[in-house]
């Protein structure tokens, strides 16, 4: 046996936040090398733990199986990667298993500490640790004092992993912070109220509040219980953006701090853990000590970190824009829209416009029977006859028979045609008109005949020069308050065209019936004075050009606590 052993080499850790600053002529080594790969690895890691996270990032499903005796179950993790506190990527490339009665053979001490009767459960923890692993051993120079092993040298460090079944499961308490903090500011109410310092005050100061609960959190599992918000906590919907920046604010600068992993702070040191949980097994126990036949291993994943990627949050924030639609279109300070009030009376009929021509007429109808004729009326005296006229021409006399031959004279022959009638003397003048009768009694009226068919419709004429209401409606506000601005629902205008020009009115108040808005003379109101009757009407488009929503703005002294306002939309 020899007195000496091989001098020990002295291997410094590199600095990992420093680089090396490349000079022309410089000699490099191994150190430089060696530090160079540290400060670039750890930036790597710096970043992905604290811009990303940890966790499963892809595959490593953890399933329990049974297999039957003498193995009873085993538990299985598929290939995949994930990310460890530190920040470091570990690769699993092929599923591994784990027979659960060989390993509580291996850990019967263990077991024994961790269950108080042969027949109770034990809960393990699936672990995923970050391993080096030297390989690809090459040659190199020997020195005094060094054996033989000493003379070979791995030239590649293999990134590797390790999986194990623990007691306890790794420290995660910023990841559970994390969750407990979420939850706690999701409970917090959304409300239509107005937004004042004094409220932004008390909602910095719950928040600040969670920092005594955050610090103590030293269990293991860590139980920070954040417990709920103030139940008077409340966010104005006008200003949520402003209070979630708060809010995260605070998160970064004052409460992430005390609750990170152990050993790890925000200058960039990182935590001391390596390890990542996969799951916990609950593994019922049978009086042998084994794994019971008769109950299933089970498998519970509820304290699992994992990352999604930028492209799924990304998709799931698109799909969610669809519901969010009317809220991001909402104006700047608008509440939530009350109920829809009822149909006010119908406004005032626009004027005519000009007649257009008239269609072609229809046929007649049948002519009804005629009435019965009434008494004739008594005749006037009759004028003087007019003078007569010339006689016509006398037409040619027919021939003479041949005379009877010393015989009595024969009877007369027949009498031959009449000539043609000479032509009509010239009429004389008409006498004077004799005094008029006494109208004679009118007859009963005929019974109607039936209407003839109708005629087409003329061609209509040219609208009216003015412009044409198509559609009206009411919007009820109820609850006003002074110096507040309040906004109706979405109202689709119904008309072809896109955002229609739209007129708000105000019918009378319902405050008060017998009030009427004063009229607008040139000193009612003073200029750029607020009134109790002062009140502003604004229309708002909605992006998809269908509908639009109606918003009351109120001075400070108003006195209106309900109103009915009545839209117009008018076509063109």
């Amino acid at each position: 046996m020899s007195t000496f052993a091989p001098q020990a080499v002295r291997v410094v850790a590199p600095d990992q936040f420093k680089h090396v600053n490349f000079t022309l002529g410089m000699i490099l080594g191994v150190d430089d090398f060696t530090q160079e790969f540290a400060f670039l690895s750890n930036r790597d890691q710096w970043a992905t733990r604290e811009l990303h996270g940890y966790g499963t990032v892809c595959g490593l499903q953890l399933s329990a199986q049974p297999v039957g005796m003498p193995d009873g179950w085993q538990i299985a993790v598929e290939s995949g990667a994930a990310v460890n506190p530190r920040g470091q990527l570990i690769r699993v490339p092929t599923t591994q298993c784990a027979k659960l009665n060989p390993w509580l053979l291996a850990h019967q001490a263990e077991v024994i500490q961790h269950t108080s009767s042969p027949l109770d459960v034990i809960r393990l923890y699936v672990v995923l640790c970050y391993r080096e692993c030297p390989v690809d051993l090459v040659p190199i120079p020997g020195e005094p004092c060094r054996s033989e092993d000493d003379s070979q040298a791995p030239s590649r460090l293999l990134d590797d992993y390790q999986l194990e079944l623990r007691w306890e499961p790794p420290d995660q308490r910023h990841e559970d912070a994390i969750r407990d903090f979420i939850s706690w500011l999701a409970q917090i109410e959304i409300a239509n109220i107005f937004d004042t310092d004094a409220n932004l005050a008390a909602f910095e100061a719950a928040v600040r509040g969670l920092a005594p609960r955050l610090e103590s959190g030293l269990g293991s599992p860590p139980e920070f219980v954040l417990g709920s918000p103030p139940e008077s906590l409340q966010i104005p919907r006008s200003a949520v953006d402003v209070y979630l920046r708060r809010a995260f604010l605070l998160w970064t600068t004052e409460l992430k701090p005390l609750c990170l992993n152990l050993q790890q702070d925000c200058a960039g040191y990182p935590p001391s853990e390596e390890c990542v949980l996969l799951g916990q097994v609950i593994v019922p126990l049978a009086p042998s000590g084994e794994v019971s036949d008769t109950e299933p291993v089970t498998i519970d994943q509820e304290r699992r970190p994992y990352l999604l990627s930028t492209r799924v949050i990304q998709e799931w924030m698109l799909h969610r824009l669809q519901t969010l639609d009317e809220l991001l279109a909402s104006p700047p300070g608008a509440g939530s829209a009350g109920p829809v009030g009822a149909t006010g009376p119908a406004g005032a009929t626009g004027s005519v416009g000009a007649t257009g021509p008239a269609g072609a007429t229809g046929p007649a109808g049948a002519t009804g029977p005629a009435g019965a004729t009434g008494p004739a009326a008594v005749g006037g005296a009759t004028g003087p006859a007019g003078a007569t006229g010339p006689a016509g021409a006398t037409g040619p006399v027919g021939a003479t028979g041949p005379a009877a031959v010393g015989g009595a004279t024969g009877p007369a022959g027949a009498t031959g045609p009449a000539g043609a009638t000479g032509p009509a003397g010239a009429t004389g003048p008409v006498g004077a008109t004799g005094p008029a009768a006494a109208p004679g009694a009118t007859g009963p009226v005929g019974a109607t005949g039936p209407a003839g068919a109708t005629g087409p419709v003329g061609a209509t004429g040219p609208g009216g020069g003015g412009a044409l209401v198509t559609a009206t409606g009411t919007v009820r506000f109820t609850d006003l308050i002074p110096s507040s601005n309040q906004f109706s629902r979405p109202i689709p205008h119904t008309l072809n065209r896109p955002n229609p020009p739209i007129t708000l009115a105000i019918e009378v108040p319902e405050n008060n019936p017998d009030l009427t808005v004063p009229p607008i003379l040139p000193n009612n109101p003073p200029p750029n004075v607020n009134t109790e009757f002062a009140v502003a009407l604004t229309v708002y488009y909605m992006p998809d050009r269908a509908n639009f929503r109606v918003g009351v703005s109120l001075p400070q002294n108003s006195t209106f606590k309900n109103l009915l306002v009545r839209w117009f939309a008018i076509q063109a």
